[in-house]
């Protein structure tokens, strides 16, 4: 029965009927059931009193072969109309005729009594109790008795009772039924029906306007009240669902993510704002779409894999999506399974990380060129804590102090320095965050001595430090020899310088001697002219020696404003003899007004290094000796100061010209030049004037001559 359609009152009549009548079967056949088994009792106590009886009373008939009395007898035996039949074999009777012998009594088809034949009882088919038991005399079997009853009259009496039944039944069931139903009505359909018509009346969202009144139960007033209660909370679920669907909106729509909801299919069920911009369709368009639409590159088996993989956990995808306009972005996206009402939905969050990925590819180039200029740059690296534990380090490092990794990892970097730690430097770059290059001694494998000047900085972590070490030990020597071979040049030059003083000294005084020896009159006043020329020239020879000292003690190193005409003076000073010498014309336009930071001994002696290569020049050339000048000249361009040195000496090769700061790199024969002269010059004006050099062949004008030669233009920052 389809119990949807019907309505509260045929329900609880089913019921009734249903359940009352269920009940008054179940009494009566309750009650039948025991009637029956006691009729069935009473026929077996009577069966087996009648069969306990014969058995006693057949005994003297059998053992006196009295047949036909005891005939007599089972026929009295019938009075009773449940015996269907009595038989009795007579062992006694049998032995005596030689066979067995069986008699009896047996009811015919019109229930009236006849002797037994020998015929057959079917038990089964005609509904007959059968009991037997032996005849016994003397403790020997003499005999055995069956006794049949029927069950044909009790179950006629058993049907009396059924149809008895039935009606009183139905009878208590109508009256049952009827104040059972009246007494559900009054309490309960009719209270029910009021909640229900209270329940219906609703407003346009279907919920109720009016609360429900109390009822007159308990069961219906506690029903009423939690209706009630009810109402309200669907009230406020109503409100709470509508806040909720206002934040998803808002939250769909200013979301800085792009968010899709889609089905297992594929198919766009919900979008974010901004979606829709990313992907350039309109709303309509977007009704229509798929993940196959935007996602050119997935097929059905992908699309499948990829929902296979996806929980209610979120699951990082990275795919390519095509806009409407067919322009391509790379889309970072976070998938998973949500249920809605017992259905599955994807939800992918998607930002767009075209650029992220170049910023990170980038970044893994930055730091693979950081890593090669790490490894294989040309001055030692090391990376420590502030404690100064060597964390990290490159191969230049070991190759400076000749250990292998395993020495060098985990040592402090204090372990290689010859006396005072760098723990006051590590405090200042801690401090500061950055210690420009100072010089140090360190000491290697095997206790070799090294210089470096060393740089340390902050890391960004701020919990580390970068040394850098660039080994200068090579270049200290390089100083050394240049100034080894600065001095050879100046003793050349003093020797020119003083030749022509002692020249005249020696003049003057082998004259006054030749006079003497002559006989000739040495007069005061010859005496006091050699004298003051004497003195003249030894005045001069002792200003030569202490301008040269000066430069060769080069004992001052600071910088401060100097004029480069005094730098351009001093040089002369101290090479204008040998300049002579040569032949070698010098032209000087140089400003006074110009100033810069520096130090005159050392640019004085970058000045002698570059006009010592253009004197030697002119001598391995074999230059004219009135073809061969020497131009110094300044110039201003904006903020910078040029000291322009030209020669007429022939020029460099091209092949050449870019390597002729490098030490030990000379074109000249090695009995000429050493290779470190403008190395020292590249050295003076780049690293410690912070300036810097152009060298390039030009043309020199002089006395209406075109002469070819090199210029060293030195550059500085100008000092107003």
């Amino acid at each position: 029965m389809n119990t949807q359609n019907l309505s509260l009152k045929a329900v609880i009549v089913y019921v009734i009927i249903f359940f009352v009548t269920f009940l008054m079967v179940l009494l009566s056949s309750y009650n039948y059931i025991e009637k029956k088994e006691h009729l069935i009792q009473m026929l077996h106590d009577s069966s087996n009193h009648k069969i306990e009886r014969l058995t006693k009373t057949l005994v003297p008939f059998l053992t006196s072969y009295s047949v036909h009395e005891y005939e007599k007898l089972l026929e009295i035996e019938f009075k009773d109309k449940e015996t269907y039949a009595i038989i009795v074999e007579d062992f006694v009777t049998g032995n005596l005729l030689g066979k067995p012998y069986i008699t009896g009594k047996i009811r015919d088809e019109n229930w009236q009594i006849k002797d037994y034949e020998n015929e057959k009882i079917d038990i089964s088919q005609n509904n007959h109790l059968h009991q037997s038991a032996m005849i016994i005399a003397d403790g020997k079997d003499i005999g055995k008795i069956h006794l049949y009853h029927t069950h044909h009259f009790l179950n006629k009496e058993l049907d009396s009772l059924i149809l008895n039944s039935i009606i009183t039944i139905l009878v208590f069931a109508f009256i049952l039924i009827t104040l059972l139903f009246l007494a559900l009505k009054r309490f309960v359909l009719n209270p029910v029906e009021s909640i229900i018509e209270n329940i219906t009346h609703t407003d346009k969202n279907g919920i109720p306007l009016n609360h429900l009144r109390e009822k007159n139960s308990f069961e219906l007033t506690l029903l009423s009240q939690t209706i009630n209660t009810m109402i309200e909370q669907i009230k406020l679920s109503k409100e709470k669902i509508e806040f909720e669907q206002y934040k998803y909106q808002k939250l769909m729509n200013n979301s800085t993510e792009l968010l899709f909801i889609m089905d297992i299919n594929g198919k766009l069920i919900e979008y974010s704002k901004q979606t829709k911009e990313a992907l350039g369709y309109s709303d309509e368009e977007m009704k229509t779409l798929s993940v196959f639409d935007w996602d050119k590159e997935i097929n059905d088996e992908t699309f499948k894999y990829i929902i296979n993989n996806l929980s209610d956990k979120p699951n990082y995808i990275e795919r390519t999506h095509t806009k409407k306009d067919g322009s391509t972005y790379l889309a970072g996206m976070k998938a998973s399974i949500i249920n809605i009402n017992d259905q599955k939905f994807i939800y992918a969050s998607i930002r767009d990380i075209t650029k992220e990925k170049q910023y990170q590819k980038l970044i893994i180039e930055q730091k693979e060129e950081f890593e090669t200029i790490f490894n294989y740059a040309q001055v030692g690296i090391a990376i420590t804590d502030f404690d100064g534990n060597i964390q990290k380090f490159n191969n230049s490092f070991e190759s400076m102090l000749q250990y292998d990794f395993d020495e060098l990892f985990g040592k402090n970097i204090n372990d290689f320095y010859k006396s005072n730690t760098l723990m006051q430097e590590i405090d200042e770059t801690i401090r500061s965050g950055h210690i420009d290059s100072f010089e140090k001694n360190l000491i290697g494998k095997a206790k070799k001595h090294i210089t470096v000047h060393l740089s340390i900085s902050l890391l960004p972590d701020k919990t580390h430090l970068l040394f850098i070490f660039k080994d200068i030990t090579t270049l200290k020597l390089l100083e050394e020899q240049t100034k080894l071979a600065s001095m050879g040049e100046m003793i050349g030059n003093i020797a020119h310088q003083w030749r022509q003083p002692l020249s005249v000294i020696s003049t003057s005084v082998s004259g006054l001697k030749m006079r003497q020896e002559f006989g000739q009159t040495i007069s005061a006043k010859d005496i006091a002219e050699c004298s003051d020329m004497v003195v003249q020239q030894t005045q001069y020879l002792s200003d030569t020696i202490n301008n040269f000292r000066n430069f060769l003690k080069g004992s001052d190193k600071d910088h401060s404003t100097i004029a480069l005409e005094a730098v351009v003076n001093n040089t002369v000073n101290l090479i204008e003899a040998s300049i002579k010498n040569n032949f070698i014309t010098l032209v000087q336009e140089v400003d006074p007004k110009i100033k810069i930071h520096g130090n005159v001994n050392e640019l004085t002696e970058a000045l002698i290094n570059i006009i010592n290569n253009s004197k030697d020049a002119f001598n391995i050339n074999d230059t004219a000796q009135e073809e061969r000048y020497i131009t110094i000249k300044t110039q201003e361009n904006r903020n910078k100061v040029e000291l322009i040195i030209c020669d007429s000496a022939g020029g460099i090769s091209e092949e050449f010209i870019d390597r002729i700061f490098e030490p030990y790199f000379t074109t000249k024969h090695q009995s000429v030049g050493t290779g470190l002269g403008l190395a020292m010059v590249n050295k003076i004006v780049c690293e410690r004037h912070h300036g810097t050099i152009d060298v390039y062949n030009d043309t020199l004008e002089q006395e209406n001559k075109k002469l070819k030669g090199v210029c060293f233009k030195l550059i500085f920052e100008r000092v107003n």
